[in-house]
């Protein structure tokens, strides 16, 4: 009997489901089928998957819930859920992303719509309820020669003998010998008469049940090594889970012998070592231990006991002289086995890191020193007295501690009836005070605070903040700041390694002019849409070929729709290939062929249209754009074809993927693809570079604030608006939009419309009305353009400027925007053309845009809810929490709120018209700010504009300096990067954690961690390339996700904790904004490379390998750290969440925002790194609260034996110099001409 899937059984009680979560009378119709039936029924029916998921302890947005119902859709799932202090019932989707987090100990899988429906099924086995089995043995692991005897009668009922069965009990007798009196409870239970044979292992909380079923022979697996599978598949399980240091070194050996296997052999080497080849058999096989959803405890099971991944093992032999002990992979495997099953005795019994022999060895020097023995059990019983001692001492100041904590809540209130600065002193300390430890008086202070103007975001608030416990909506804001770092993070990476994939698609490396065409002629021209239809090489050959192609399909267009469409189709798609390729469209033209087809710009719109209409247009565009591309640019080409087509093949086989996921992840919705571009790529512009688009007029006062005047825009005829033009600055010296949680990356648009344009004359109250006159005008000139395209009389050379029309959800024309030809863009804003920087910078525009939108909406959410319960209209504080809210919208008083709703993502100002409230001490957590500037203080608002932009200028220069000053500071200096290394470690000793233990997690923490950049680098590749239909190993794949989730640096990465020490970190890889960092790098570029060279050693710069290292260690250093306390407090049985928020109260998050004035006294390098000193006092508090006698030790150890070491303490507000954050300008401005190696060296 198979199990039905759960969409079965939903089939077969369809007319029993009164609603979608009622499944009583579901169960009516079940309990009268067999019994058997009915098992099937329970373990594929949702009832059974809710229970799973909420026994797993799920979390959904760090909070946890209870599943009620799961509901299928055609593509995903709809899952219903509560939070257990509320009865109001949410909805979330699972598709190919899991909404939900666990908190049980040792789940692994995941709430995707795939596991959903495979969750708990086997792919060799499917256990089906109780009937049938029997209960062999109880309390197996004291009873291995059972264990042994039952493998025995399994064999004999199946005529089992031979090599494979002796491989078989010799492994059985290692795993019961080694399971005893050291594991949990096992219970064995056996059916002698199931339908197929198979095992299965169901863990629970403190014990488990293996189930072994025997039925009719499968030439796959017999009984006994279902048997064994299992039992070495709970040893390896409970291994690979530990979690501990001890035994990375074996798992990581595991997997790597897995991963060699997966890539060394094919389904049909696999079929050479089968008794009974079966391609299905050996295919199924193959991909079910390379799945990701597969552990490595099912490899290693499978490797040790089924008879045919042994002897593919075995056919690999390895190499003596490369220092391998043993003959071949099978050996090897074996042997690691056994070495991690002895540890993990170890781990169990307190022995780790003895093997056997070891151990025997140590039982007899032990003997032979009895007096040595008896000497060290005193000692022992004197560390243990003092251990005690110190453990009892260290509870007594706690609670001492937790009296003064309750005392100070219970405090008489503060008296401020007496008056005078004294008293008001003194009150607002006690308050100040108070409020560190209790949340009732923190509620007080906050009032009081908004009362006498301070404001929550403001400096005062905001340190203190840092300095207090948070709450679980501060956590909550936090995490998704760290995920949009993240976001942020992986778009770096999408880019960069897209860019390399390209590269590397050729044998050398691309001339620019070549590169540049290669844009040119694929990209622009969308050549994808005709690649695999038409001979595009013999287009490039023979012109004449493109004017053959246009007959060819104007003929196919005119004869599938009458003169006047096939008129208007045809000058169209003219126009659009014209745009495509120039940048240069017209009043009427459409810009992709959908919009095109249905003729959304005329009077004769069509709901509905042929499919094959839609593709001709496509097709025929393209070709018409291949006609207007520069002779040179094709010529480029076309010797690339002839040299280097697997580039060529691999740049649109990219272009085509890209062109699908934005249909499937960006445009759904069919009001979407109305804004679709044909041919759209990223542009690419010099970061420094700033343009926007002024009135002629404005000149004078442009060139005051650094923009020159570039192009001015030539208007169309209906244009009544004052003439416009474009100005460029390429010192960027606006204030930068500090970004936090949410995202600004919007779907994005291109050019001004004459809205825009006219809003530019503020002068004139009625431009709002003379746009719309405009705008009214212009349709009414389109629709004549469109009659003379429909008649055959149209001339392009009419329009002489470039407008193009927008359109709104429904197809119709609300505007008109004018566009800026290709051309321009490279000659006035430097506009990168090569080929693999805009593919790279495409795709992750892409990502961005998809990612920003799903971050986005949990940050809305958030928001939403804290609003929900809290703020209520025209009151200040809110309902529950007494925190102070502001409404975010378009006409507020405060000029921070509207510049912040000015930049929100289109979608989110349609969402929330009449603006919507937060937290005002969360807003920049949530919202992020407009960095401040100094001609925006207090009355120097009011000086002249070209004065202004002087003090920015030199403002944005001395940014720089001091950011190349930090990084000299933290990247150059050795001595910074011990002390933070030290100060790391000094947090998790003071936490009571051993320094050996620490040192060795850290060191794993290494490996892991470059294991997963190099996994997650090479699946992105791999991905990538799948996405664009190119040849690649699914099993490689699926070997890479497997690596990537059960690798232990995941579950940090996935927090946000892989980040940068530097708030201000250069990175040589990327195009810098920092005009200094630009300007010497301009300078060292033009030196002979011996000099060159010579210099960027001299002063470490980003090229060399010295700066590569430190700014790598740096890195490493923070996350290992996390990592290492991260793990040894879920090894003592801390709740992951719990766990992972003590990790960021524990270590300093340098996402957070400063307030605006410490950002900006920061940024001119005025004081520095104050994120540290502000927020290390919360974890200060922590270990002077929960550890403090090891603290004091601590730095008593420091003052009298091992000397001074940098930890924390040495940051405490009550011992730091605070004069020494407070920095001299001109110590940068040093720091940055002068050569660190003296620093670096003397600091050491």
């Amino acid at each position: 009997m198979s199990c039905k899937t759960y969409e079965e059984v939903e089939k077969d009680l369809d007319g029993y489901l009164a609603s979608d979560d009622d499944l009583n009378t579901a169960f009516k119709k079940a309990r009268e089928a067999e019994y058997a039936d009915l098992a099937d029924a329970y373990v594929a029916s949702r009832a059974w998957v809710v229970d799973t998921l909420n026994s797993a302890v799920p979390y959904y947005n760090r909070q946890r819930v209870e599943i009620l119902n799961i509901e299928n859709l055609s593509d995903r799932k709809r899952i219903s859920f509560r939070y257990p202090s509320s009865t109001k019932v949410y909805t979330t989707y699972a598709g190919e992303y899991s909404p939900f987090t666990f908190g049980r100990e040792g789940v692994t899988f995941e709430a995707t719509a795939r596991e959903l429906n495979t969750l708990y099924s086997d792919q060799e086995f499917m256990y089906e309820g109780e009937t049938g089995y029997e209960t062999r043995i109880v309390d197996s692991i004291n009873n291995p020669d059972k264990m042994i005897e039952l493998g025995e009668e399994l064999a004999s009922l199946e005529g089992l003998t031979g090599p494979h069965k002796k491989v078989l009990m010799d492994k059985l007798n290692k795993v019961s010998n080694n399971l005893k009196n050291n594991v949990k409870d096992l219970v064995i239970k056996v059916n002698k008469e199931a339908d197929r044979t198979g095992g299965k292992l169901v863990f629970d909380t403190d014990s488990a049940v293996l189930y072994v079923g025997v039925g009719p022979r499968n030439t796959n697996m017999s009984a006994l090594e279902a048997y064994v599978h299992e039992l070495v598949h709970a040893m390896t399980y409970m291994a690979i889970n530990s979690n501990d240091p001890f035994m990375s070194k074996d798992i990581n050996m595991l997997k790597k012998i897995r991963e060699e296997v997966i890539a060394k052999f094919s389904d049909k080497d696999v079929m050479k070592h089968m008794v009974h080849p079966d391609e299905k058999v050996a295919k199924d096989m193959m991909d079910y231990i390379s799945s990701k959803d597969v552990g490595l405890h099912e490899f290693v099971a499978y490797a040790e006991t089924n008879e045919t991944v042994r002897s593919m093992l075995q056919s690999v032999t390895l190499d003596p002289k490369a220092k391998e002990s043993y003959p071949d992979l099978a050996s090897k495997l074996s042997g690691i086995l056994e070495n991690l099953w002895d540890k993990l005795m170890g781990y169990i019994t307190g022995t780790a890191g003895k093997n056997g022999l070891e151990l025997a060895e140590s039982a007899i020097m032990n003997i032979v020193n009895a007096n040595a023995r008896a000497q060290e059990k005193k000692r022992n019983f004197v560390a243990t007295k003092i251990g005690d001692t110190f453990t009892a001492t260290e509870s007594s100041i706690k609670s001492f501690m937790d009296k003064m904590e309750e005392k100070a809540k219970n405090a008489k209130p503060i008296d401020w009836s007496k008056d005078g600065p004294v008293n008001n002193v003194w009150n607002a300390t006690k308050m100040v005070s108070r409020a560190l430890v209790d949340d009732n008086q923190r509620k007080v202070f906050d009032f009081t605070a908004s009362v006498f103007g301070l404001k929550p975001e403001g400096t005062v608030m905001t340190v203190l903040r840092d300095m207090s416990q948070s709450d679980i909506v501060q956590d909550m804001a936090e995490r998704l700041g760290l995920l949009s770092q993240k976001v942020d993070q992986e778009r770096e990476h999408m880019a960069t390694t897209t860019a390399a994939t390209i590269r590397k698609g050729f044998s050398r490396k691309l001339e620019k002019y070549e590169s540049d065409a290669l844009t040119s002629v694929l990209l622009d021209t969308d050549i994808g849409s005709i690649w695999y239809s038409y001979d595009v090489k013999g287009m490039l050959e023979d012109e004449t070929k493109i004017g053959e192609a246009i007959k060819e399909i104007k003929g196919k267009l005119k004869a599938k729709v009458d003169t006047k469409t096939y008129n208007y189709y045809k000058n169209q798609a003219d126009g659009l290939g014209y745009f495509m390729a120039t940048g240069v469209g017209s009043i009427a033209q459409m810009l992709n062929a959908n919009n095109i087809a249905k003729r959304y710009n005329t009077a004769d719109r069509l709901e509905s249209v042929d499919p094959e209409i839609v593709q001709l247009i496509d097709e025929l565009a393209s070709i018409h754009s291949l006609e207007y591309i520069s002779k040179a640019d094709k010529d480029a080409v076309l010797s690339l074809m002839n040299t280097e087509s697997n580039g060529i093949e691999l740049i649109v086989a990219y272009q085509e993927a890209h062109k699908r996921n934005v249909e499937e992840e960006l445009f759904k919705l069919e009001s979407d693809k109305l804004k679709l571009i044909k041919g759209y790529a990223k542009d690419v512009y010099p970061s420094s570079l700033d343009f926007k688009i002024g009135l002629v007029s404005e000149e004078k006062d442009m060139r005051k604030i650094g923009y020159k005047k570039v192009d001015q825009l030539v208007p169309h005829k209906l244009d009544s608006g004052e003439p416009t033009a474009m100005y460029v600055s390429e010192l960027n010296a606006r204030q930068n939009l500090h970004r936090v949680a949410l995202r600004y990356t919007d779907k994005g648009r291109k050019g001004t419309t004459i809205g825009e344009k006219h809003s530019l004359d503020d002068k004139n109250s009625l431009r709002n009305m003379r746009a719309k006159r405009d705008i009214s005008a212009m349709r009414l000139e389109a629709m004549k353009v469109i009659k003379e395209m429909e008649s055959g009389t149209y001339r392009a050379s009419k329009e002489n400027s470039n407008l193009v029309p927008v359109l709104d959800n429904l197809g119709n024309i609300k505007d008109f925007r004018y566009m800026m030809s290709k051309s321009d863009k490279v000659k006035h804003l430097k506009l990168d053309r090569a080929v693999d920087t805009v593919i790279g910078r495409t795709y992750s525009s892409r990502y961005d845009k998809e990612m920003s939108m799903k971050l986005n909406e949990e940050v809305m959410a958030l928001i939403k809810k804290d609003a929900d319960e809290n703020y209520m209209e025209g009151r200040l504080l809110g309902r529950l929490n007494t925190k102070e809210y502001i409404k975010i919208e378009k006409d507020s008083s405060n000029k921070e709120v509207r510049d912040i709703w000015s930049v929100l993502p289109d979608y989110i100002k349609r969402e929330h018209k009449n603006g919507f409230a937060v937290r005002r001490d969360l807003m920049h957590s949530f919202l992020g700010y407009r960095e401040y500037s100094i001609a925006d203080f207090y009355g120097l608002e009011y000086l002249p504009e070209g004065t202004k932009h002087a003090v920015r200028v030199a403002e944005k220069i001395l940014k720089d300096m001091t950011a190349i000053s930090k990084a000299i500071i933290v990247l150059k200096i050795p001595a910074v990067l011990i002390g933070n290394i030290m100060s790391n470690l000094s947090v998790s000793i003071v936490s009571g954690h051993s320094p050996a233990a620490v040192v060795k997690l850290q060191l794993q923490g290494v490996r892991d961690l470059n294991r997963w950049i190099t996994d997650t680098r090479e699946l992105l590749e791999l991905k990538t390339k799948k996405n664009a239909k190119q040849k690649v190993d699914d099993r490689r794949i699926s070997a890479l996700e497997n690596s990537i989730k059960h690798n232990p640096a995941t579950a940090l990465v996935d927090e946000g904790f892989y980040t940068t020490i530097l708030e201000e970190l250069e990175d040589g890889n990327k195009d810098s904004p920092n005009v200094i960092k630009k300007k010497i790098d301009g300078v060292l570029d033009k030196m002979p490379s011996l000099l060159r060279n010579g210099l960027e050693l001299l002063y470490i710069s980003d090229r060399t390998p010295v700066y590569k290292f430190m700014n790598a260690a740096t890195q490493y250093s923070d996350f290992v750290a996390r990592y290492a306390q991260y793990t040894l407090l879920v090894q003592k049985g801390v709740d992951k969440d719990v766990a992972a928020k003590e990790v960021r109260d524990a270590f300093v998050n340098y996402n957070k925002p400063n307030s605006r004035a410490v950002e900006w006294a920061n940024q001119m390098g005025l004081v520095m790194f104050t994120k540290y000193f502000t927020r290390i006092q919360k974890a200060v508090k922590h270990q002077a609260r929960n550890h403090p006698l090891k603290l004091l030790l601590a730095i008593a150890a420091q003052e009298w034996v091992i000397g001074d070491v940098e930890d924390i303490t040495d940051q405490s507000i009550l011992t730091k110099d605070i004069g020494k954050m407070f920095y001299n300008p001109a110590d940068s401005f040093m720091r940055v001409i002068t050569p660190p190696w003296g620093e670096a060296i003397k600091s050491l």
